[in-house]
């Protein structure tokens, strides 16, 4: 079933394993294609205690850079004209359904659009300012790229230059490696560094020099988190500062982006400052209060607004910062990506829109941060958009970017319900489970707003608009998710690699699945039972979740279904696709998840509720 969402270029089928890992994960995607990268996977090759020499820091390479800046508007909140007035009525609706972040749209060198919405920290009802400082993840990329490109100017590398250049013992089947296959993630290396969190430097260079490559240099696009972190180490080496002091004086302060910095930045800016990461109603903290590692430099690691972004397109504008060759290198694109019409460049993709225009652009998805930084080249048009929440597998990004496109281009906007306001104490009345025919159920919770969550593919189906034909494909991957966990509770493992047939060998698949329920019954008794609760249409990807029920206890997983296959076994986030709804009157709500961009409608009445589905009404009887 082809699933209705806009799909933005970065795989956000990459996001998902992330956030579904037993352990803290990176703020980056991790997913692999490789079994060793699996979420069923929880071990590591990676030892803290391997370390290896790099010599001694090279002297600083470059004196601070001095640019004139021209002064650019003020951060405060702007709305020009009616393009203006549109964005904000859109994005004033969307807040009402959970949209929290700091939007700004610029033509050229003016500013037309820059407004913030939501809470930057939620305990303390501190909210959103055009000054708020976010997690921009893997938006930091294009630095490192353009940090790459300075040393370059100033004669101390070439992106040519193989890695053993600059690092002593470069295993064999990696000194082909050059910076340019670094910098398009054509250079082998998996998504992340697998182990022990909290890595120094030479550790980091140590254990992904010991992790095998998945391709040959040179022959496939697989996106590597890991390659942008050597990138950050070789930049340190080079230049003899660390990676935050070159960005800071070489980039930053030339651009004039006072308000950039990172993780690790405790004291710069008041703890109002900075907005806190959501994930649903998890609070992740600010990305101030996470524990350092080294896995996060280059490949994410700074924090800044959307009015320092920018400040930094302005400045890529003229030839202070980067020469012409060095932006000709920054803004190319040679590596075609795994979707077709996109292209990698040192940190940028390269597409063309449905107008035949050119768009430059690169998100970010952080521990509860998400957010986009698009250059339309031909119009001279900068969007930045950046986001403090998360709604577990889906990205708010991904239709926020369809919607301010179309807002933008073509004057159209999704038509979002105004809302009329009710008093808290008429929507707390109307919390309570409510059961449909199917046995499916619909949880509703004041968490603010009306908040409704499904449990059960009938009630999944009515909260996603699907029609009859996506049920019918939701329902049959139930289906399969069952047939496989029912087999490997008897000891079956052949519907299990069937259905991960290309994803591994199928030893290696049986052996790490037949260890992980091998726990299950070490920690909970005898299995009993399966509970389906419903396959969800998530952004490129389907996610059947299943309880699995024992003697003394409940484990909660999810098979992601990617092209009809089983391509992942994860863990689970609950509830599922909670929904935010408006009032339109006492009985009358709608509502409007920001990942699915579907708008649902409900009518409630003394004995239940009534869902407005796409094949008609369907009435939910209340429980409690």
């Amino acid at each position: 079933m082809p699933v209705r969402y806009s799909n933005h270029w970065i795989p956000a089928r990459e996001h998902q394993a992330r956030l579904s890992r037993m352990v803290p994960p990176p703020k980056e995607r991790t997913m692999s294609k490789s079994l060793t990268t699996l979420a069923l996977i929880f071990c590591s090759f990676f030892s803290n205690s391997v370390c290896i020499a790099v010599g001694q820091p090279a002297p600083s390479v470059f004196p601070p850079v001095e640019i004139n800046h021209k002064p650019l508007a003020s951060d405060d909140a702007i709305a020009k004209g009616d393009l203006g007035q549109r964005l904000d009525q859109h994005l004033t609706r969307l807040a009402d359904f959970g949209f929290s972040g700091s939007v700004l749209v610029a033509k050229g060198r003016q500013i037309i659009f820059h407004k913030a919405y939501g809470l930057a920290d939620r305990a303390r009802n501190i909210p959103v300012a055009t000054a708020t400082v976010f997690d921009i993840a893997s938006i930091t990329k294009q630095f490192t790229a353009a940090a790459l490109l300075r040393l370059e100017m100033a004669g101390k590398l070439k992106t040519s230059d193989s890695i053993n250049k600059f690092f002593p013992g470069v295993p064999v089947d990696k000194s082909a490696i050059t910076l340019e296959h670094l910098l398009t993630h054509t250079s082998g290396f998996e998504q992340v560094l697998a182990g022990t969190e909290g890595v120094t430097r030479d550790q980091f260079i140590a254990g992904i020099f010991k992790q095998p490559l998945a391709s040959k240099p040179g022959t496939a696009y697989a996106y590597s988190n890991a390659g942008f972190t050597l990138l950050a180490a070789l930049i340190e080496i080079v230049s003899g500062q660390t990676y935050e002091t070159f960005l800071s004086e070489q980039l930053f302060k030339p651009a004039g982006m006072t308000s950039t910095g990172f993780y690790e930045d405790k004291t710069r800016w008041e703890a109002s400052l900075v907005a806190r990461g959501y994930d649903e109603a998890v609070d992740r903290g600010a990305p101030t209060e996470w524990k350092p590692d080294y896995r996060f430099r280059g490949s994410s690691y700074v924090l800044t607004t959307a009015g320092d972004l920018f400040r930094w397109e302005t400045a890529l504008k003229n030839d202070s910062i980067l020469s012409r060759e060095a932006k000709r290198k920054f803004f190319s694109a040679s590596a075609q990506t795994d979707e077709p019409g996109r292209y990698y460049g040192y940190g940028w993709i390269s597409e063309k829109t449905p107008r035949r225009t050119t768009l430059m652009s690169h998100d970010g998805i952080g521990f509860g941060f998400n957010s986009i930084f698009q250059r339309y080249v031909d119009e001279d048009v900068t969007v930045v958009a950046l986001s403090n929440k998360l709604m577990g597998r889906f990205l708010p990004m991904t239709p926020l970017n369809r919607d301010l496109s179309s807002i933008i281009f073509d004057g159209k906007r999704t038509e979002l319900p105004a809302s009329t306001w009710l008093a808290k104490e008429s929507i707390e009345k109307l919390a309570g489970v409510y059961r449909l025919p199917s046995g499916a159920k619909l949880s509703a919770v004041y968490d603010g707003a009306l908040k409704i969550s499904a449990e059960g593919q009938e009630a999944i189906s009515l909260l996603a608009g699907a029609t009859a034909s996506e049920r019918k494909t939701l329902e049959g991957l139930s289906s399969r998710g069952k047939t496989v966990f029912e087999g490997v509770a008897r000891g079956d493992f052949d519907p299990l690699t069937r259905e991960m047939k290309g994803r591994g060998e199928p030893d290696e698949i049986k052996k790490a699945v037949s260890g992980l329920w091998s726990r299950f019954i070490d920690r909970h008794g005898q299995f009993k039972s399966i509970d389906v609760l419903g396959t969800v249409p998530e952004t490129e990807a389907m996610m059947t979740y299943l309880r699995l029920n024992f003697e003394r206890g409940s484990e909660y997983r999810r098979c992601r279904w990617e092209k009809g296959a089983l391509a992942y076994i994860l863990q689970v986030a609950l509830p599922l696709i909670p929904t935010y709804f408006v009032a339109r009157s006492e009985t009358e709500f709608y509502g409007y998840h920001l990942g699915l961009a579907q708008v649902v409608r409900i009518s409630f009445s003394a004995d239940g509720l009534t869902v407005y589905g796409a094949d008609g009404k369907h009435f939910a009887r209340r429980l409690n």
